[in-house]
């Protein structure tokens, strides 16, 4: 579940544009 947690952090990111 590591792999989504880092995915969500990501797409996060680009969100907060």
């Amino acid at each position: 579940m590591r792999k989504t947690l880092k995915e969500l952090e990501y797409f996060h990111r680009l969100s907060g544009r």
